[in-house]
């Protein structure tokens, strides 16, 4: 009895720790060492000239440190970024071009949809079309943190592009970033 009893609770424990991170690409530990974010700069090149920026002013949040602050895009009437403009985000550019393993987004706010992109071009393409193909994708992301697995890829920059923005009530969607740690070799 005692047997079947340790059994149940190790199974629900390993169902809890499959289920948590809200995407195929997330989950799994710390992988790697920890790699240092130069720069973070949004991406926003959808927009008339005029407006490209999804609030610059508020990027350090990112990389500050502090689980208080956070980067939100700007607020859209539609969750749906793909039917407005294909989507918004922000790009990480490290020192230098490394193996990539993850990529750690800790969110205030769940419920944003996303795809993940790897570059190792001197300068990051600015447009989405020069990224090529997304490494990873996260559905509905649950508020904490959310681990994307980057599969070794080599590059210099991570693009988190947005396709879907979390409703924070009527006509308020954004998508909010408190802090991002990017692993690897």
């Amino acid at each position: 009895m005692l047997a079947a009893l340790v059994l149940l609770v190790a199974i629900g424990g390993g169902i809890a720790t499959l289920t948590r991170g809200g995407g195929s690409a997330s989950g799994g530990g710390a992988t790697g060492r920890a790699l240092a974010v130069a720069s973070v700069k949004d991406f926003d090149p959808n927009s008339p000239d005029d407006v490209k920026a999804e609030n610059p002013d508020r990027l350090g949040a990112i990389t500050d440190g502090d689980p208080g602050t956070a980067w939100s895009t700007e607020r859209y009437r539609d969750a749906d970024l793909v039917k407005l403009k294909g989507g918004v985000g922000f790009l990480a550019t490290l020192d230098a071009s490394a193996t990539l393993d993850q990529v750690a987004i800790d969110t205030p706010v769940g419920g944003w949809s996303a795809r993940v992109y790897v570059s190792d071009a001197a300068q990051p393409p600015g447009d989405l079309a020069g990224w090529g193909d997304p490494v990873a994708s996260v559905k509905d992301v649950a508020a904490g943190t959310v681990k994307v697995q980057l599969g070794g890829r080599t590059g210099k920059a991570v693009l988190i592009w947005f396709t879907k923005l979390a409703n924070n009530g009527p006509q308020d969607n954004t998508a909010q970033v408190s802090g991002l740690a990017v692993r690897g070799s």
